[in-house]
């Protein structure tokens, strides 16, 4: 599973991922660390396939929002396979600053 460079498009509070979520995946969530991977939290998402904070295979498009502006996120795609846990590899995001 592999979330390609960067993030597509980056706002002062979030940012869209354009990755194709691999089929055979369950409990996807897009992973977020403020703290150079120390920690991580559940980012709020919308999807290709749905809006209701659930990512599924075959989504290709991966809003993730209710950010800090002018942070540098560590992103991650993780999920299970037939009940094994996977995660992606790890691409860095800055938001950017908020000119309001």
């Amino acid at each position: 599973m592999s979330l390609g460079e960067t993030a597509a498009q980056v706002y002062f509070d979030g940012f869209i991922l354009n990755s194709i979520v691999p089929s055979g995946l369950t409990d996807i969530k897009v992973q977020l660390s403020t703290d150079d991977g120390e920690t991580w939290v559940d980012g709020i998402v919308l999807s290709t396939s749905n809006n209701n904070n659930v990512i599924e295979h075959g989504d290709t498009t991966i809003t993730v929002y209710q950010l800090d502006d002018n942070t540098t996120y560590r992103v991650k795609l993780s999920g299970l396979n037939a009940d094994t846990p996977v995660e992606s590899n790890v691409v860095e995001v800055t938001t950017a600053i908020n000119p309001y």
